[in-house]
């Protein structure tokens, strides 16, 4: 595991605007660029990849789904280099029609923690305006930090885990929460 790059509190994830696909700069709390994630195009049970930078050489994370068109959706986060299941991120399908949830689960498929869609805006953001996106994250039942996505042209999301200084939720599925949101948005 590149430790540094992923011994961050802070993350920040922008969408490349005018390409084809899903494509994405994630960037470390000053700003600077640390790794770049691609969505497969075309394909039934896409894939998302993050590399070291927007050149694709260096693959770091695989997030695979589970299945195809599965209603609780399941998707792998697997280190790239080592081929190791890190863990796993499971939408509740049917909580997720009001409010956004996922629970974070370890590599033995044990549910750790949770990202949930927080306040009011939830209902109002799916019925008339899709703008802004709050997620409160929660490890063993204790806040540890927020997802948010930020009104601007582009996606742009920022990742606080500030609330979990001993690192215990393994950052590189931190990092894997940028692309699958927003690609769960499917917007």
């Amino acid at each position: 595991m590149d430790n540094d790059k992923f011994g961050h509190d802070h993350y920040q994830m922008a969408q490349k605007m005018l390409s084809i696909g899903k494509k994405y700069y994630i960037k470390d709390g000053s700003g600077r660029d640390i790794f770049y994630a691609r969505m497969e195009k075309f394909k039934l049970k896409p894939k998302i990849f993050v590399y070291s930078d927007d050149s694709q050489k260096e693959e770091i994370l695989t997030i695979a789904p589970r299945n195809f068109l599965d209603f609780n959706a399941t998707y792998d986060v697997i280190d790239s280099k080592t081929g190791i299941l890190v863990g796993s991120m499971k939408r509740e399908g049917l909580h997720s029609m009001f409010q956004n949830k996922w629970n974070i689960l370890d590599a033995s498929g044990n549910v750790v923690g949770s990202a949930q869609e927080s306040g009011a805006m939830a209902v109002f953001r799916r019925m008339v305006m899709n703008w802004k996106l709050d997620f409160e994250i929660a490890l063993q039942g204790r806040r540890i930090g927020s997802l948010t996505r930020k009104l601007a042209i582009g996606d742009l999301y920022t990742l606080d885990l500030s609330g979990d200084p001993g690192k215990r939720l393994d950052r590189r599925l931190a990092v894997a929460m940028l692309p699958l949101f927003d690609a769960g948005e499917d917007r």
